[in-house]
């Protein structure tokens, strides 16, 4: 039987370790299903964007044969937008359109070999699938629209390019507004499956799919159980007390609030809860609190130092807080977080990989139903707390909770992780095998086209490991 070939969408940067953690356990499924099957990555980054080698250093040090393409849209973090911010998000806009009309007659197209890379990476591939993550949302208007657009384009344009085209391990909602909800609508439908990480996704999907199209949509799990440890850089080891709790915090400005005063004194308010928290662990249970590098960037809104060095201010000297700044990679972070006592989590990939890990996690709810959802199809929903609605009394009763009940959790964990990595098994051979349906295209010309413009458009192999030695 021909092995299969997949291309994974909507690639983010590994400067957010929970991104990363999604596209690693993906291909290492992927791979684990069947060995040998051929991988390719489109980021969300035009290859042009500087940091574009930077965006992919883990991914393509960990997967030296997968090809990473750049993407077909520049988004907006590629450049400052400046005084012609308006005309550049026009001309993404009728770029993208115009692919997306263009694309049932490339697919036809005897002559793809003059296709740009990026269109023939999907054309060479039986299958296009979006890897996990809470990307399809929309907090409804113009500005939500146009965000999920942008999210979707990947998906949409496998659809337009005849390619089966699959949503995998995703959260999704809440959409909001009338067109956000029909062009959700209209990608969903024409997707071969649907595949949402937790229930109240999966619920949001069915009413938006509709009678009739059911069958579509299923429950999975995230991707990011899938990994176990790998080792900590001996300086990381060397700094680590004995027995400690991990904290990750977010840089989070209540984006839903109209108020910004009001979603200022509440971030502020977040800040002095986990600084309440840290003095808590400190003085009555005697142990350090370490700050995970959970997300990096890759801007600076999303870079979780920033809030690092807002909380330890208000902490002060008196604290035991340690910040650990290694760039460490999704596995890394789960044997760091399998060292700890317990992972106290608002990114709440940190809270994924602990479980991944055995060690129990309390997570601070922040957006969607992701943490709510996953949570609590893991029987830890009343480890669950929304940061809309944070108190320093429920959150350190959490904590004391969690670590009171650590031996009896860690023994539940366990069990609920194995069963979820023997369920994302069975799910990820159920995805390859929808890679029959691929609609016939000009493979071999592509593929030869793929590779002449390899240098201009990918991470080599070689560009791979001169990043992992620099």
């Amino acid at each position: 039987m021909r092995t299969p070939s997949v291309l994974l969408v909507n690639g983010w940067s590994d400067d957010n370790k929970g991104d990363a953690a999604i596209v690693h356990g993906m291909l290492q499924s992927l791979q684990s299903a069947c060995p040998g099957v051929r991988l390719a990555l489109i980021s969300t980054f035009a290859a042009r964007e500087p940091r574009f080698r930077s965006h992919h250093r883990l991914t393509a040090a960990l997967f030296p044969d997968l090809r990473i393409e750049g993407s077909l849209l520049a988004p907006k973090l590629d450049r400052p937008w400046g005084r012609f911010g308006a005309i550049a998000r026009l001309g993404w806009l009728a770029r993208s359109l115009a692919l997306l009309a263009v694309a049932p007659i490339v697919r036809r197209w005897p002559g793809a070999a003059r296709v740009d890379s990026r269109l023939a990476a999907y054309l060479a591939h039986d299958l296009v699938v979006s890897k996990g993550g809470h990307i399809l949302f929309s907090s409804g208007g113009l500005r939500g629209l146009v965000g999920l657009y942008l999210n979707l384009f990947p998906i949409l344009l496998g659809i337009r390019l005849g390619r089966p085209t699959a949503i995998f391990a995703h959260s999704i909602g809440p959409v909001h507004g009338r067109a956000s909800r029909w062009l959700v609508r209209w990608a969903l439908r024409r997707c071969a499956l649907v595949a949402t990480r937790e229930e109240l996704s999966l619920g949001l999907t069915r009413s938006l799919l509709g009678p009739g199209h059911e069958r579509t949509a299923r429950l999975t799990r995230d991707t990011a159980f899938a990994l176990t440890p790998a080792a900590l850089p001996d300086e990381v080891t060397e700094l680590l007390p004995r027995r400690f709790v991990v904290l990750t915090v977010r840089q989070w400005h209540f984006p839903y609030l109209t108020s910004r005063e009001e979603a200022a004194r509440r971030y502020r308010e977040y800040l002095r809860t986990l600084a309440e928290v840290v003095r808590v662990v400190n003085r009555e249970h005697g142990l350090p609190v370490v700050l995970a590098p959970q997300v990096v960037g890759p801007t600076p809104a999303e870079d979780d130092r920033v809030a690092w060095a807002e909380l330890l201010a208000l902490c002060g000297r008196e604290t035991r807080l340690l910040e650990l700044r290694a760039d460490l990679s999704p596995a890394q972070l789960v044997e760091l977080y399998r060292r700890a006592e317990l992972v106290v989590g608002t990114r709440f990939h940190s809270v994924i990989l602990a479980l991944a890990a055995g060690t129990p996690a309390v997570a601070i709810a922040y957006h969607g139903f992701k943490a709510e959802g996953i949570m609590q199809g893991l029987r830890l929903d009343e480890y669950v707390f929304q940061i809309d609605r944070l108190s320093a009394h429920e959150l350190c009763d959490g904590i004391r909770r969690a670590l009171t009940a650590r031996a009896e959790l860690k023994s539940r964990i366990a069990e609920e992780v194995a069963e979820i990595r023997r369920a994302l098994d069975a799910d990820v051979r159920a995805l390859l095998a929808l890679a029959d349906r691929r609609d016939p295209a000009p493979r071999p010309v592509v593929e030869s086209r793929l590779e002449d413009r390899r240098s201009r458009n990918s991470v080599a192999t070689t560009d791979a490991l001169e990043a992992r030695g620099s």
